[in-house]
């Protein structure tokens, strides 16, 4: 199945996020929308699931998040952005990932809501050491095995030292199921209307 999406991103005058990932096609997924809200801290972070044919919104709640999201191998709280709180980051190691050394590194959830909501007892990254890019991830279960992995490639320096993936491949171990997301525009500065994240 082929989908195209877009997302919209904006940071607060707290540094949280907020994004608005919108379904273009197929017709009848159209203008089918996932809203998140990054809460500060050890709040919950929000979102919200609108569905156009029914014109209904759907909030997802606590363990909701670690289900699947609209038949794809992303959970909903893969989109959701990295919250360096509440998670705890040990460096495990070196390796090398295509021809480039990364350090290993675990994130496990460091608080009770987030070990209560998150399918992932831990995650494995592997992060770039000459640009800091996350280029691989094995997400594990309690008992250490991977639930899924995912490779984040074709690496762009937008602009500085910020850097971005236009392609990411989420695996699912147990069904052998595949999603391929690629970039075919990436827009950053541009002007963005707050009220689409109201």
């Amino acid at each position: 199945r082929q989908r195209r999406f877009v997302v919209f991103t904006a940071k607060g005058a707290d540094n949280a996020s907020r994004s608005l990932l919108k379904y273009l096609e197929p017709h009848d997924i159209d203008n089918v929308g996932l809203l998140t809200w990054q809460q500060p801290g050890d709040a919950e972070d929000d979102q919200w699931l609108y569905l156009e044919a029914s014109r209904q919104t759907k909030r997802i709640v606590g363990g909701a998040k670690k289900n699947a999201f609209m038949g794809t191998d992303l959970a909903y709280e893969d989109l959701r952005p990295e919250d360096l709180e509440v998670h705890d980051y040990t460096l495990t190691g070196e390796e090398t990932v295509d021809g480039q050394t990364v350090w290993t590194v675990e994130a496990t959830p460091s608080t009770e809501n987030e070990q209560r909501d998150s399918g992932y007892a831990k995650r494995v990254l592997s992060i770039r050491q000459d640009n800091y890019m996350t280029v691989r991830t094995s997400f594990r279960d309690r008992r250490d095995r991977e639930i899924k992995r995912a490779s984040y490639e074709d690496l762009e320096r937008i602009e500085g030292d910020m850097w971005r993936a236009n392609r990411a491949v989420y695996e699912t171990v147990r069904s052998g199921s595949r999603t391929v997301s690629v970039v075919e525009k990436r827009e950053v500065g541009a002007a963005v209307d707050e009220a689409m994240f109201a």
